[in-house]
């Protein structure tokens, strides 16, 4: 995995990644995903409050309150 180059996603592919958890998709395979509001918000947290998925993963309610 040497010489990926990352990138951020912009809004519009935020937009379009949250709304496919939502409802569900198909896999080019034919694997069905199923719907997950779950990690739709999530993924609307991390992109919010700038956190990693490690970081999200660990904060706890007393982090916030």
């Amino acid at each position: 995995m040497a010489n990926i180059k990352t990138r951020a996603v912009t809004r519009t592919e935020l937009m379009q990644i949250t709304d496919a958890l939502k409802i569900g998709f198909i896999l080019t395979d034919g694997t069905r995903v199923r719907p997950n509001d779950r990690i739709s918000t999530a993924l609307i947290v991390m992109a919010n409050i700038g956190v990693r998925v490690g970081d999200l993963l660990k904060l706890r309610l007393c982090d916030i309150i």
